[in-house]
Formats: C-alpha cells, sequence, structure tokens
C-alpha cells in the first residue's frame, strides 16, 4: 500500500496527464498521471470544498479517460 500512496501523492502533485472535472460531481477534479507502463494512467478522484481538507475517494490505474471528463488543467492556448 505504501507504494500506492507514494503514486497518489505525485500523481496530485504533478499530474503529468492534466487535471479534469469529473462530470457526474462538481465537486470532485481528477488528476491523471502517466505511469511507466505504456499506455497506462493512473487517476486519483479528488473531492474538493473550500472549507474541508481535499479528500482522496479513489485511485486506480487506467488506460484512457473518462467519456465526459473535461480537461481543466494545464490549460492550452
Amino acid at each position: 500500500m505504501e507504494t500506492w500512496e507514494k503514486r497518489v501523492i505525485a500523481a496530485i502533485e504533478d499530474p503529468s496527464y492534466g487535471i479534469f472535472q469529473d462530470p457526474d460531481y462538481e465537486d470532485r477534479c481528477i488528476y491523471y498521471r502517466r505511469q511507466q507502463t505504456k499506455g497506462r494512467l493512473l487517476k486519483v478522484v479528488v473531492k474538493v470544498s473550500e472549507v474541508e481538507p481535499f479528500e482522496v475517494v479513489t485511485a486506480f490505474t487506467t488506460d484512457s479517460t473518462k467519456e465526459g471528463e473535461k480537461w481543466i488543467w494545464p490549460k492550452s492556448d
């Protein structure tokens, strides 16, 4: 579990694939980080709040973003 905890923290601190808005929950952002395994991403879903600490809802590997997720960071010109 310790290895996964480090990976989750790294995804939040440096989301190398970007940050997306969850299409089903407006209070959740999704952080994606590229993994060493070819074509895989670590997906970390974070519940954000202005009054509560942020909370990691779930984290798992995937090969793509989910349909409907809106790319919010980094902004492209």
